[in-house]
């Protein structure tokens, strides 16, 4: 008898530890979204909102010296198993990625027919969408090992070398 209500003690115990509420307080963010509107994001578990001085220097002038009149609005760091990695939201809706080094990975427009400067390509690079894209604008830009990935308004999707070398249409 006295293991039973031994048993009962315990098993109630648990249940009722079970039942208590975890209050967690998860962070949240503003996002803005392509229609242009602002919308709170909850933060994943690998994320964690850091302060602008938070970022890698690299990172840091690189947002100073190709959008310097726009605010910073969230730093993001994700940890990964490969280095941690830094999202940037400007007041203006662009986003931007880093690697734990600071090195731009993704420079993106968020809203609707809202572009990207070309500043930071290479000049090559540059000077291929002065002459054959004049008038169009960058939705978005992505660099990894293999190249320059550019998203442009009018959905081409142009794709360059590690040095700014046109390559293809995709």
């Amino acid at each position: 008898m006295k293991k039973i209500l031994l048993s009962a003690i315990v098993l109630s115990s648990f249940a009722m530890l079970s039942c208590q509420s975890k209050t967690e307080t998860k962070q949240t963010y503003t996002e803005i979204e392509d229609n242009g509107q602002q919308k709170v994001e909850t933060v994943d578990t690998d994320e964690t909102i850091v302060q602008n001085t938070d970022l890698p220097n690299e990172a840091q002038n690189f947002i100073k010296n190709n959008f310097g009149s726009e605010t910073i609005q969230t730093v993001l760091k994700e940890a990964n198993i490969s280095g941690d990695e830094y999202k940037v939201q400007l007041g203006n809706g662009i986003k931007l990625e880093f690697d734990a080094n600071g090195q731009w990975k993704d420079v993106k427009a968020e809203v609707a027919n809202q572009s990207v400067g070309a500043l930071f390509l290479p000049q090559v690079t540059r000077d291929y969408l002065t002459q054959n894209y004049p008038n169009i604008g960058i939705k978005s830009v992505e660099r990894d090992t293999k190249g320059i990935d550019i998203d442009l308004l009018n959905n081409i999707d142009l794709k360059f070398d590690t040095n700014g070398n046109f390559l293809r249409i995709d």
